[in-house]
């Protein structure tokens, strides 16, 4: 969390395309999910779509973390 919270600090809350190109990364990698038939590699990819997902709403919590602090100053 804290490196979302660098980030979202770093681009002063800009962060819509950084979210945008993991959405893209994610549904890119649902295609490839259903594509694999070997279990081992569908697995690794799964864990790579959980992994993005998880990074996408730490920088989403950021970023109202950052929202709620611009307002309170």
């Amino acid at each position: 969390m804290f490196q979302a919270r660098e980030i979202v600090k770093r681009q002063k809350g800009e962060i819509n395309s950084l979210v945008s190109h993991i959405d893209h990364d994610i549904h890119i990698e649902a295609i490839i999910q259903k594509k694999l038939s070997n279990c081992l590699l569908k697995d690794i990819s799964q864990e790579r779509s959980s992994q993005l997902l998880e990074i996408k709403i730490e920088l989403q919590q950021a970023l109202l973390e950052y929202n709620i602090s611009l307002k309170e100053e």
